[in-house]
């Protein structure tokens, strides 16, 4: 595991998971600032959900777990605002929270390993066949796995799709092994379904 100091930090309302990619339109000036520095470097920055406060405005508390992105596209919207693609890579941990004059969040970060891609087994052909069913459903072909995928995928895939409770699936974000997080998602799903 290593860490990266001083990480900028961009907070939403909504996680965002390893793998998955989340457009974003970009009007506030302190992060339209943070994606002029990480487009010139080619660095990175932190998405981390929020616990309560506003993704405008003050900075709000958040939580201290959350993905590393990568800026994967941009353009200029119809309404004259900054559009911007990025992309869930590893999850990170972010401790020393510091907020700058302009309001914006900045952290020291844990990035932890990404998770070994291993290939969903038949006993997990049901979560996979929900999966699809969803992703079809909501149109989302692009989400389709074509030959194959990894359990990780499979999960976090599914935490994005499923209407989970937001502090049920945040815990998972702690979670190492895909394995165990899959295992999770399926006992909630019968917990659910007991209800």
């Amino acid at each position: 595991m290593n860490t990266v100091p001083d990480l900028p930090l961009f907070p939403l309302q909504q996680p965002l998971f390893p793998g998955i990619q989340l457009p974003l339109q970009i009007f506030e000036q302190r992060y339209l600032t943070l994606v002029r520095d990480v487009m010139r470097t080619g660095g990175s920055f932190g998405i981390v959900p929020i616990i309560s406060g506003r993704e405008v405005g003050r900075a709000p508390d958040i939580h201290p777990r959350g993905v590393l992105v990568t800026i994967r596209d941009w353009n200029q919207l119809d309404n004259g605002l900054l559009g911007i693609t990025v992309a869930g890579d590893q999850r990170i941990r972010v401790g020393n929270l510091q907020v700058q004059s302009d309001g914006l969040l900045r952290g020291d970060a844990e990035v932890f390993p990404p998770d070994e891609l291993e290939a969903v087994t038949d006993g997990d052909r049901d979560l996979l066949e929900l999966f699809e069913d969803l992703a079809g459903q909501l149109q989302l072909t692009e989400w389709l796995p074509g030959a194959g995928i990894s359990v990780s995928a499979l999960g976090w895939r599914l935490l994005s799709l499923l209407p989970f409770d937001p502090q049920w699936r945040l815990g998972l974000l702690a979670e190492d092994d895909p394995h165990q997080r899959l295992k999770a998602i399926r006992r909630h799903l019968v917990d659910l379904g007991r209800r």
